[in-house]
């Protein structure tokens, strides 16, 4: 049993480890391209893109107006130009 729940534990880092890696490399795209963003909430890596609300962690993307969504920050970069 013991092995299962390393096993787990070891999936849950790795899928935390990922996570942060989606993030750290989204948001290093969003400032090369020059989009501007505000953070809304920082414990839940959420930022709106003007009318966008993006979720970088799991690429998750959602314009409450439009009623659009999508997944993927590149998506979301042709969307917005």
């Amino acid at each position: 049993m013991a092995d299962e729940g390393d096993f787990w534990r070891e999936v849950k880092k790795e899928r935390q480890e990922k996570k942060h890696s989606n993030e750290d490399s989204s948001i290093r795209l969003l400032k090369h391209r020059g989009i501007k963003y505000e953070v809304l909430s920082e414990s839940s890596s959420h930022y709106r893109i003007g009318d966008w609300s993006f979720w970088p962690t799991t690429g998750k993307f959602y314009n409450p107006k439009t009623g659009k969504k999508g997944r993927g920050v590149r998506n979301l970069l042709k969307i917005i130009n």
